[in-house]
């Protein structure tokens, strides 16, 4: 459920979740065990429990096709809490989960790090670096991570993650926990709390927003208690980080993470968010457009937690077994008196007008049918659907038109719109394989990956060239060649094969005629003087000889390194 409140004339929405008392369950994983914050939560989900909880097909009454048309009308508007489980769904549900777990692990309310933290103050806390081993003032060290939910807008970022959160209790109430000597008192646990930023990004506002949303959850008053006229920015995130620390939050989402500006405030709100997660434990989830590209850039180079447990890319779907599954299982949903079998032609039609977007493609379904319905056709087509999305879509044809042309001019006018894989290329570099991307992202994302991948390639395959004894010219030609030719870049390990061959038969060329010219003939095979058993050229013709992998042999002597060196 969402609660709308009105913050200084700013209109804000709070997620609600439920509430319970703690049920503690015995766990599994050592890390979790004695730990009531962790013990209390759900069981860790099957991903065909999550599927089952995520998935929503608003449920048609038999005979609700031959109600009134003004029934009919609203009864289509419940399709618009209609959900799919995608794989995408289910990674993401897995990072929440993790998330939230293993940053209690370094959170334990029986720890005597809980009590000490409010003894010394979490202000002194978070003004002291951490030590060389990453432990902070109290000597306590963070398990916890940050992760990143980042895609266009309506390609349901949001959407998911709340479903996602709803799945977990937002509050439990802890009154008497009690494992052999473990005993714990009353405590209201706050398991997560999703927040938006502000539009202004001010973290003064942001503290605001907090208050304003924690008194709806737990009725306090902490806003009145903590927002005061003459309260500084920085008493307010004082303030912010001892409820968070007080009720042991156990994710913080930040959502429209794309407000907070490049400069300064942009800079000093990702400085806070670290100081959270690496100081005092809590958990930070980031939701955002492309338009965060070069803020998440700046987040990799802050803390040591800052790319934590990767990040997720959404992108439009393709046409493929996921797009099947979605617009088949949407399909079910016809209200009008005469029902369509969905065709190619009426899929091509969905897709060439929504280009794969979630939104787009469920609010184009729910208009043609009201459409349908309004005017008596009581009957959807290919030509309808293209009627309604232009009468009804024209805020989002510019969009559309921009994707479905390609045009990146267009689209980089709508920066939210799609990657640039070179801006956020450091981030990609950063999390390697804890990044997921999916749909058309990702094909353009293994393009982009590709051709920096073949510049490396290009340039250590010329190092080894040149270290077997070419000049620059040489060992730029040969690779240049080997590169052009089918084997191409699909394995490098027969590409520097194939480029140490080259070289050594270039070399027992030049034996040869330096024996011929001298008048001596040279029988059997070539004899080159090398200068010892570390020679590279030794190395490389032994493996040859032996049908050995000139990867491994090399890689045992450092003379190349593995690909994910070159990027980190």
């Amino acid at each position: 459920m969402k609660k709308e409140l009105n913050i200084g004339g700013s209109i804000i929405y709070a997620l609600m979740g439920r509430q319970c008392r703690a049920v503690y369950k015995e766990q599994e994983i050592d890390d979790y065990s004695k730990n009531p914050l962790i013990e209390a939560l759900p069981k860790i989900y099957t991903m065909k429990e999550v599927a089952e909880l995520l998935f929503n097909l608003p449920k048609l009454r038999e005979g609700d096709c031959d109600k009134p048309p003004e029934i009919r009308l609203h009864i289509v508007e419940q399709i618009r809490n209609f959900m799919q489980p995608l794989p995408l769904h289910l990674k993401i549900e897995f990072e929440i989960s993790l998330l939230i777990r293993r940053g209690y692990v370094g959170r334990n309310p029986l720890s005597p790090f809980y009590a000490r933290q409010f003894a010394v103050g979490v202000k002194n806390i978070l003004d002291h670096d951490l030590d060389e081993s990453g432990k902070n003032l109290i000597g306590n060290r963070s398990t916890a991570n940050c992760y990143t939910v980042m895609g266009i807008s309506g390609i349901g970022k949001t959407t998911a993650v709340e479903k996602i959160l709803l799945m977990y209790p937002q509050v439990i109430v802890h009154t008497n926990y009690q494992r052999g000597e473990y005993s714990l008192g009353y405590l209201k646990q706050i398991v997560w709390i999703k927040i938006e930023c502000p539009f202004n990004s001010k973290r003064k506002s942001l503290c605001q927003n907090f208050f304003r949303v924690v008194d709806q959850i737990l009725q306090q008053n902490y806003f009145d208690k903590f927002v005061k006229s003459r309260s500084t920015e920085e008493e307010l995130i004082d303030d912010m980080a001892h409820i968070c620390a007080l009720h042991c939050v156990g994710v913080l989402v930040i959502d429209e993470i794309q407000r907070m500006k490049p400069g300064e405030s942009g800079q000093e709100m990702i400085d806070f968010f670290v100081e959270l997660s690496n100081k005092l434990g809590i958990p930070i989830l980031y939701i955002g457009t492309y338009k965060a590209a070069t803020l998440f850039n700046k987040l990799m180079a802050n803390g040591r937690r800052a790319e934590g447990n990767g990040a997720t890319f959404l992108d439009p779907m393709i046409k493929g077994e996921e797009w099947e599954l979605f617009i088949n299982k949407l399909w079910e949903l016809q209200l009008t008196k005469e029902r369509v079998v969905l065709s190619e032609e009426i899929k091509d039609t969905f897709y060439e007008l929504t280009m794969g977007i979630t939104d787009y493609i469920v609010k184009l379904f729910i208009k043609s049918q009201q459409h349908a319905i309004a005017f008596g056709q009581e009957k959807l087509s290919s030509r309808l659907i293209r009627t309604v999305a232009q009468n009804n879509m024209k805020f989002a044809q510019p969009v559309i038109q921009a994707l479905r042309a390609g045009d990146k001019q267009a689209i980089i006018k709508y920066s939210d719109l799609k990657a640039d894989w070179v801006d956020v290329n450091e981030y990609i570099k950063a999390l390697g394989d804890r990044l997921d991307i999916y749909g058309k992202g990702e094909l353009e994302h293994k393009r982009a990956m590709n051709q920096v991948k073949n510049h490396i390639n290009f340039d250590n395959l010329v190092e080894i060239a040149m270290n077997l004894g070419l000049n620059d010219d040489e060992a730029i030609r040969v690779v240049s060649e080997v590169m052009e030719s089918n084997i191409a870049m699909d394995n490098i390990v027969e590409v520097r094969k194939r480029v140490a061959s080259i070289v050594l038969q270039m070399q027992d060329s030049e034996v040869k005629d330096s024996n011929t010219s001298k008048g001596k003939k040279s029988k059997g095979k070539k004899n080159i003087h090398y200068s010892g058993n570390d020679d590279i050229r030794l190395i490389m013709q032994k493996a040859l000889e032996k049908d050995r992998a000139i990867e491994e042999a090399l890689r045992e002597v450092g003379i190349i390194k593995p690909f994910n060196e070159f990027i980190s």
